[in-house]
């Protein structure tokens, strides 16, 4: 274990407050991309936040955001953004990426005392690296196969590379039995996912960046990187992720690279469909989801992406997230094949449609003996506005 592993696993085993060991650690991911010829270079950035007082952290978060964003000339319509959302938010007043990477080390800096990060990155050097990654068919027999890897990074890892991060923090801290926040992601079973789960507690946030204080802030930090490496033209590496972050206080960070040394933990267990394509066995996440959680009842039968971009824009998936926010819960937009609603789960409802849904399947659940609660977009709007919450 190499000093700079040890002085985190250190400050991690002994960080406390009132005798309490920090006990949520939340993790998110974001796909780097650049254009230095016609051809773009693709990596991976993640971020890992250790919390030591999950109250007292959250409560700031609040606290900091909606008087950073007051400071910059910005209305706050809820309490916790993703960075695509905070992005939207200054290209629409005319702010560019500087203004945007300001906003985001400032408010990193303001909440440096509270907090543990942890940034890893994975990039491909076909230079240095073989330019196929063995997939190992655990499932099917000892069959084996090959894809590129740039290929392997781009179309597979980065569909659930926040996982992969969590997994690497443990794997370079020796530090387990854990609560792992994680934002919302669809991927296959790895050796390092089972790893994970084997060890620790997960809970998976759908739209977690939206609406939860820890991984929003995990997907600020990944943001905080991006931006830095763009605004100084530098390349994903950890000596360039030390260099453009310097000058910012972060407190304790550290820098890890997830990729070639990896790979064995990092490949799907998959087998073999009838047509002979890969099909990776996928993680059951609707098991992992965070309690309770808001479900968002749309008007449409299908959720068609469309609609569900429309609707993060309006004030009512605003309100969601306030509630979601105060609840410590996870948003998802219902889809009645994967979603098994439990006691302690909401239903919002915002059309016509909607409501008789809602009425459907209030009948429904009180004939399993549990009991939903139904709330109308105009009641949750009313209340949960940010002027109005308790920050």
């Amino acid at each position: 274990m190499d000093g700079r592993v040890e002085k985190l696993h250190k400050s991690m085993s002994e960080y406390r407050s009132g005798g309490e060991i920090m006990d949520i650690i939340a993790a998110d991911s974001l796909n780097y991309k650049r254009w230095k010829t016609s051809n773009p270079f693709y990596g991976l950035i993640g971020s890992t936040v250790s919390i030591h007082n999950p109250k007292e952290f959250k409560a700031n978060y609040a606290r900091n955001m909606i008087a950073l964003l007051k400071k910059f000339g910005l209305k706050a319509n809820r309490i916790s953004y993703c960075s695509s959302a905070l992005a939207k938010k200054f290209f629409e007043v005319g702010a560019g990426y500087k203004e945007l990477a300001t906003f985001l080390s400032s408010f990193i800096e303001s909440m440096r005392e509270e907090v543990a990060v942890g940034v890893f990155y994975a990039t491909c050097n076909p230079e240095k690296y073989p330019d196929t990654v063995i997939f190992t068919g655990e499932y099917d027999s000892g069959r084996t196969d090959t894809i590129p890897t740039i290929q392997f990074l781009r179309d597979w890892l980065s569909q659930y590379f926040v996982y992969v991060c969590a997994w690497k923090l443990t794997k370079c801290t020796k530090i387990y039995q854990k609560n792992f926040y994680l934002d919302g992601f669809r991927g296959p079973i790895t050796n390092a996912w089972n790893d994970l789960v084997k060890s620790n507690t997960i809970s998976i946030f759908p739209l977690g960046d939206d609406c939860n204080a820890f991984v929003s802030f995990a997907d600020l930090m990944a943001r905080c990187v991006d931006e830095a490496l763009r605004s100084r033209r530098l390349f994903l590496d950890e000596q360039k992720i030390q260099e453009a972050l310097k000058g910012i206080n972060f407190g304790e960070m550290h820098v890890h690279y997830c990729f070639h040394n990896d790979l064995q933990a990092l490949v799907p267990l998959y087998k073999e469909d009838e047509k002979k394509s890969k099909t990776g066995k996928q993680i059951a996440v609707q098991n992992f989801r965070k309690r309770p959680i808001v479900f968002i009842l749309k008007e449409g039968s299908k959720l068609i992406k469309e609609d569900t971009d429309w609707l993060k824009q309006t004030r009512f998936y605003d309100a969601v997230c306030n509630l979601a926010f105060e609840l410590d819960a996870s948003v998802s937009f219902f889809g009645r094949l994967q979603d098994n609603i439990l006691e302690g789960d909401k239903i919002i409802y915002y059309g016509p449609k909607g409501q008789s849904k809602a009425k459907e399947i209030q009948e429904l659940m009180k004939g399993v003996g549990r009991d939903i609660e139904f709330i109308y977009s105009k009641d949750l709007m009313e209340k949960y506005v940010v002027e109005k919450l308790k920050v």
